[in-house]
């Protein structure tokens, strides 16, 4: 389903960004095929028990969006400048890593206890203050100044890209268990590498798009 509603996404995005933001009906129609047909069916043929099977097509059709968008807004930020990309792949990872090892140093206040009982409103703040900074140097990099809308972009794509880590964690408190995966032993599994991406990058995309910010490639 999520491959389906990806492409569906990417699709009908990348026909409205070339006719004008005029999305194509057709893939819009396909997404809502993947969300609405996919996962009752899914939930019928697995047989599903009878009290469990509302929450689970929910769930599903929840989890479609949840994968789909982010792959989309991916493909469609590579596309219009694959720097923009390197830009969001700093922004998330310099920004968790930093607020990592000054919550697990300075952190006294925590952020969200009961999803997430180490983060701390310290680390938070630290992810935040260095996502701006790499925004900050790309855009010196790239446009030869300090681009203020762009410095708008990157902040919000923090902010998303904090609250996507604290969604994955809600989502495994949820199902109560610990680590999405035993791929990668000690780091949460493997979805924990990429949760905050989750929300980045859709938030990034829609956020260069509101602040009409000019890219040169």
């Amino acid at each position: 389903t999520a491959p389906l509603a990806a492409v569906a996404v990417e699709r009908a995005l990348a026909s409205g960004l070339a006719q004008g933001s005029r999305l194509d009906a057709h893939w819009l129609l396909a997404l809502a095929a993947a969300i609405a047909i996919v996962p009752p069916v899914a939930v019928l043929v697995t047989r599903t028990p009878i009290e469990q099977a509302v929450p689970a097509s929910a769930i599903l059709g929840w989890a479609t969006l949840y994968f789909a968008a982010p792959v989309a807004s991916l493909v469609l930020l590579q596309q219009r400048d694959p720097w923009i990309f390197f830009l969001l792949l700093a922004i998330v990872w310099l920004g968790d890593t930093a607020a990592y090892y000054v919550g697990s140093t300075w952190g006294r206040h925590r952020l969200a206890p009961v999803v997430s009982p180490k983060k701390s409103w310290e680390g938070a703040i630290a992810g935040l203050a260095t996502s701006l900074a790499a925004t900050a140097i790309w855009s010196l990099w790239r446009q030869g100044a300090v681009d203020p809308a762009l410095l708008a972009v990157g902040l919000v794509t923090a902010i998303a890209s904090q609250f996507g880590d604290l969604v994955e964690s809600l989502v495994k408190r949820a199902a109560n268990v610990k680590d999405s995966g035993a791929i990668l032993p000690g780091h949460g599994g493997m979805f924990d590498r990429f949760d905050a991406m989750f929300l980045a990058a859709p938030v990034m995309l829609l956020a260069l798009w509101a602040a009409r910010v000019e890219l040169t490639r």
